[in-house]
């Protein structure tokens, strides 16, 4: 039923309503709305396109570290990149045993300019290893097996059909007993992730499909800070440097012969230096805080040498040069003194007894 309503109409309310409601009758073009117009539809949107074109691709913020660049790219003036087609010497490329082939192999990483990416082994996992706690189809811890494939998709070189890895039982249970991470409880593990990667990698050869289980069940038993410690050294790939440095300063006086040798056992031995790297870590890796004092490195000259010996070398013209020498005890000294890391070594390369004395300064081939 209609009766008096208690609301008041405000005439100045009403007013500036209908005025809103209808400003758009009585709108003309003026200095002022010209230059509203103009800064608000043309100039403020130009400068915001601009500004997003130009730096479109070249910064990234998510999930940065302390100290990480924002840049998606890299500037060759005030990065050292340099043009191999101006003639300027390659960067992070391995000098190849085979003068002659039409590939290289390339250490990709921010030192050498690159932008960090997913590699596609890592795109290509199943779902459940890309996970922060990886699991398996059937539940097994799948950590070992998430680092162990990413790190296997980007270090494997040219022809990783010829690393050598003589693994057996012997010495499988040699590794798992005189280990810096014994009892190393993942080795329960050791028949399913030998099927899994056998599926993976397969066509590479057993050699090569027993270094990837055994670096998968190595990692599941590390400390999340040793394999950290372990990746940012960069030792997960052949040694650039060692390469290097035989190549460019060690072998140039010796015969083409020597030079291919080395560079070749240097490669085909680099899976053993990496494995024994890892399971051989100084024991104050156990430790946290003791685990910053601690120097990293890959046995890569001293399983060169082995190689070399069991395929019936004789001692290389550069094998007691001072350079090789000092490397020598300081890959020797980065490993564990309280395990048996020379007799693993030996017997991956196929060499039963380590030789008295290989590792000492001066050495007795």
């Amino acid at each position: 039923m209609a009766g008096p309503s208690p609301l008041k109409f405000d005439p100045a309310i009403e007013k500036l309503a209908y005025m809103n409601k209808n400003r758009w009758r009585y709108f003309r073009w003026t200095p002022r709305t010209a230059f509203v117009t103009f800064m608000f539809v043309g100039f403020v949107p130009g400068v915001m396109l601009y500004a997003f074109g130009a730096t479109d691709g070249k910064y990234n913020m998510r999930a940065k570290l302390r100290g990480d660049t924002i840049k998606e790219w890299v500037d060759p003036s005030t990065n050292g990149c340099v043009d191999t087609e101006k003639g300027h010497a390659a960067v992070g490329v391995y000098h190849n045993a085979q003068k002659d082939s039409d590939t290289v192999s390339i250490l990709w990483g921010r030192q050498q300019g690159f932008l960090p990416r997913v590699s596609r082994a890592v795109a290509s996992m199943p779902i459940g290893l890309l996970k922060s706690s990886p699991t398996t189809i059937d539940g097994y811890d799948g950590k070992g097996l998430t680092n162990a494939m990413g790190i296997l998709g980007r270090n494997k070189g040219l022809e990783p059909w010829t690393l050598i890895f003589k693994h057996d039982a012997t010495i499988s249970s040699h590794m798992e007993s005189a280990s810096t991470w014994a009892p190393r409880p993942a080795k329960v593990l050791r028949s399913f992730y030998k099927v899994t990667l056998k599926s993976q990698y397969g066509g590479l050869g057993d050699d090569y499909v027993n270094a990837t289980v055994e670096l998968a069940l190595i990692m599941s038993d590390m400390p999340h800070w040793a394999i950290n410690r372990w990746l940012c050294t960069g030792l997960e790939h052949q040694s650039l440097e060692v390469n290097k440095l035989l190549a460019e300063e060690i072998l140039p006086s010796a015969s083409e012969d020597e030079k291919v040798a080395a560079l070749s056992a240097h490669y085909q031995s680099s899976y053993v230096a990496m494995i024994v790297s890892l399971n051989y870590m100084d024991s104050k890796m156990k430790h946290y805080l003791q685990s910053m004092h601690v120097s990293l490195r890959r046995p890569e000259i001293l399983c060169t040498g082995i190689l070399l010996k069991k395929r019936g070398h004789a001692e290389p013209s550069w094998w007691n040069k001072e350079a090789v020498a000092r490397l020598r005890v300081q890959e020797a000294a980065s490993l564990s003194s309280e395990h048996d890391w020379r007799f693993t070594i030996s017997k991956l390369l196929g060499l039963n007894l380590w030789p008295k004395g290989f590792e000492d300064h001066q050495s007795w081939w």
